[in-house]
């Protein structure tokens, strides 16, 4: 199919990882078997569903696949020359340096977002030397990342007006004045008079996010506090230049699959929203498949007793799309004769779309969340995804969530439905060396679910969690793991074109449930693995002022994997990122690093074990964060290496067996020592 009428020159989002250009007019995916040969993630798949005597999924794909993005993030910084100049577009990949690309002639980005990025530059080089980008390459804890200054643009379209939401991200404190902000928003939007505004034909809204220049933040795009949003156009008070009509724009309405959803603009929404519909009617016709027990899919016992409601537990749910489409799916279902939702995010600003949204899906709902005569219940609830866990696989205890005393608990459930981060299950917080997602994971067949709804966008984090949800991972073995499920049904959606992923849709089923015995377990199996890493502090000599370790990788260099390269990442990046946050030391040294050592004229590889050394002189709070970003890249590398295993038929090692952490002078080191003359070597 032709994603383009015209001739199309060179792309510049090329630089940036987007195959748009390369792919020229024709789009290389035509059916299921072309994804299969052809498209790298779901190779993979088809592999690994090889591999376990399964087929390789079936994959859905627009006609159309050009122009999908209708939400989007862009950079703001300076010019090539001209550092008072702004540039608009996104990183360009594969560099060590973090420029910014202009967007141009790509074919993945709404042409309502060109023309939105247009506008914006427009007023920018009329505020030239006024408005001031920022500069990306700079330190967090650098004079200079305290400029005041554009730091991004975020862009949405609600599709029914054609409008778009207008999110600047400011790089300062919001009680902080900033003329040369205020010159922007006057220049996008002008207010005529006190109150009055034009009927504008592009902006929906203007709205302020105020990034701190907090060191702690990194590259972070968003502040983490609460207050950051900040609506400028319309204000609560404005009205209409023509008609006086008071402006309520301060979220995006949207109908999908045929219901009214709000969003605001600090909640998560997909950017494909024609692949999501399609995903959304799917998931419906699964849990119809569950509940009725069509077409043999529940082979055991049905997911609820006569007369219970259907229990649905959504995490990571944002706004609540996926729960309320489905719980209002299932409320018209002669089968069912209740449904309960229980939806959470760890978003906080997810609770007010989802009250609207409950009202205009169920009107019938009272403010207590629940119809007159009992028959559907749909609440939300600030938890993490983890959080929630912990009280769904023990619900008597909680398990020490955040969460506040006000919000609901996660008391059990018959349908679990997720769509996490790329990570999958895991934890961002996961400590040094633990396997991500294996408690999750062992939480989930602890608990009371007898179906899992898993949309995922991470398909190595998807087959690794499939696995220990199936029992067919080792580590997914013993008394903490509770009866296994069974993937009976994978799909696959192209929501990204012309990029490397693809989203999925794993149904889940098992007949029987976790119990309070495999839930003690849990607890106890997982009581000492909070923090897998031996740490083997090693007292150094008296002059030494650096701090010092090593990460042994546990992972061999091969010509297949090829782990070193995974570590040190394109052109050195990975360790360059952390030497540059943390003012640390790294090198590989060992078996098949590549790092010759020794006398002069004899350097040679070492024999010891392929390990990572990192030192930090003087500095301890850096040490400590550089031991950290090591740690979750080591993760990241042994995820990746299970997964390879798994789909080559190699011997994964055991989960327990991730990277080791030794502290202190290696024996035999010269850390902290001047290298030697030639004369002393001699």
């Amino acid at each position: 199919p032709r994603v383009g009428a015209t001739p199309r020159g060179k792309a510049r989002c090329a630089e940036w990882g987007c195959t748009c250009g390369g792919t020229g007019k024709v789009y290389p995916y035509a059916a299921s078997e072309d994804y299969h040969r052809l498209h790298p993630a779901v190779a993979e798949l088809a592999v690994w569903q090889r591999a376990a005597g399964e087929p390789p999924p079936e994959v859905h794909r627009e006609k159309l696949v050009a122009r999908y993005r209708t939400r989007g993030k862009f950079a703001v910084g300076p010019a090539k020359g001209n550092p008072s100049r702004s540039v608009l577009g996104l990183f360009a990949s594969k560099r060590l340096q973090w420029k910014v690309v202009p967007l141009s002639n790509c074919a993945t980005v709404h042409p309502a977002l060109v023309e939105g990025v247009a506008a914006v530059e427009e007023v920018l080089r009329t505020l030239e030397g006024v408005v001031l980008p920022f500069d990306h390459d700079t330190m967090a804890d650098s004079e200079a990342a305290r400029i005041p200054s554009l730091r991004w643009i975020e862009l949405t379209l609600e599709r029914s007006t054609g409008l778009l939401v207008l999110v600047l991200i400011w790089n300062g404190e919001r009680a902080t004045p900033a003329p040369a902000l205020d010159k922007l928003i006057q220049g996008l939007w002008p207010e005529i008079e006190a109150g009055a505004l034009h009927a504008e034909r592009r902006w929906h809204s203007i709205w302020v996010h105020w990034r701190e220049p907090e060191p702690s933040l990194e590259r972070a795009i968003h502040s983490k506090r609460p207050d950051a949003w900040l609506q400028v156009r319309p204000a609560a008070s404005d009205k209409l230049l023509t008609g006086g009509v008071t402006l309520d724009r301060s979220l995006v309405n949207e109908t999908l699959d045929g219901l009214p959803f709000s969003f605001g603009p600090a909640s998560f929404m997909q950017v494909n929203l024609a692949v999501f519909e399609c995903m959304l009617r799917d998931m419906k016709s699964a849990l119809r498949r569950v509940v009725v027990q069509e077409d043999g899919v529940s082979q055991g016992r049905s997911l609820t007793a006569p007369g219970e409601k259907l229990r649905l537990l959504e995490l990571y749910g944002g706004v609540g799309v996926i729960g309320l489409s489905l719980a209002h799916a299932a409320s018209g279902w002669d089968e069912v004769s209740g449904v309960t939702l229980l939806s959470t995010d760890l978003n906080p600003n997810c609770a007010g779309p989802f009250a609207l949204n409950v009202d205009g899906i169920f009107p019938e709902l009272s403010d207590g969340g629940t119809d007159p005569e009992g028959r559907c219940q749909a609440q939300f609830s600030v938890l993490s995804g983890s959080d929630a866990l912990v009280q769904l696989a023990n619900p008597e205890g909680g398990g020490g969530s955040s969460s506040s005393s006000s919000s609901p608990a996660c008391a059990g459930a018959d349908v679990l439905i997720i769509d996490p981060p790329r990570r999958g299950l895991a934890d961002a917080s996961q400590k040094v060396g633990l396997i991500g997602g294996q408690r999750q994971a062992a939480e989930i067949r602890a608990s009371s679910v007898r179906a899992v709804l898993y949309m995922s966008c991470g398909h190595d984090s998807f087959m690794i969690d499939t696995d220990r949800l199936t029992g067919a991972a080792p580590e997914a073995q013993g008394a903490a793991w509770g009866p296994p499920f069974r993937l009976v049904s994978l799909k696959g959606y192209d929501m990204f074109p012309f990029t490397p992923h693809i989203e999925l849709l794993g149904i889940f089923l098992r007949d029987d449930v976790g119990g309070p015995h495999h839930a003690s377990a849990l607890l106890e199996a997982f009581a000492d693995r909070d923090r897998v890493v031996s740490r083997s502090p090693v007292a150094g000599p008296a002059w030494e002022e650096n701090f010092v370790c090593q990460f042994y990788v546990g992972i061999e260099q091969d010509a297949t994997f090829k782990v070193v390269g995974r570590l040190l990442g394109p052109s050195g990046k990975n360790m360059r990122d952390i030497a540059d946050k943390c003012g640390a030391r790294l090198r590989l040294r060992g078996l098949g690093s590549g790092f010759k050592e020794g006398l002069r004229g004899q350097e040679t590889e070492s024999r010891e074990p392929l390990m990572l050394c990192i030192s930090v002189r003087g500095d301890r709070s850096s040490y400590d964060k550089a031991v950290g970003l090591a740690g979750e890249l080591l993760e990241k590398v042994h995820l990746e290496y299970r997964a390879f295993c798994k789909r080559t038929g190699r011997p994964a090692p055991p989960a327990s067996e991730g990277p080791r952490l030794v502290e202190g002078k290696r024996p035999g080191a010269r850390i902290g020592k001047p290298r030697p003359s030639e004369a002393e070597e001699k």
